[in-house]
């Protein structure tokens, strides 16, 4: 475990003294207008679109849940109520 820490520690700090390695693409510093800048703008936008789709789709069926059940609970239910065949 020493030694994966060591070598870790070893990579972390090469990429902090050597920050050439790390420059950015044509898309990030390159020309706004370019095809491939566009491109990458409407990805990242299709891919936040369906994340929120589906992520809304959740929270709705969670809340649908929420209301199903609130409507079906007709209150506390003892034991001898179960029992006795009157609720449940």
């Amino acid at each position: 475990m020493k030694k994966i820490a060591a070598v870790l520690a070893a990579i972390i700090l090469i990429c902090i003294l050597h920050p050439a390695t790390a420059t950015a693409c044509a898309v990030c510093y390159g020309d706004p207008q370019a095809p491939m800048t566009n491109g990458m703008n409407m990805a990242i936008l299709s891919l936040l679109g369906i994340t929120g789709g589906v992520l809304s789709a959740f929270v709705a069926f969670f809340v649908f849940l929420r209301k199903r059940a609130r409507a079906a609970w007709s209150g506390p239910v003892t034991i001898e109520e179960v029992l006795n065949g009157k609720k449940g």
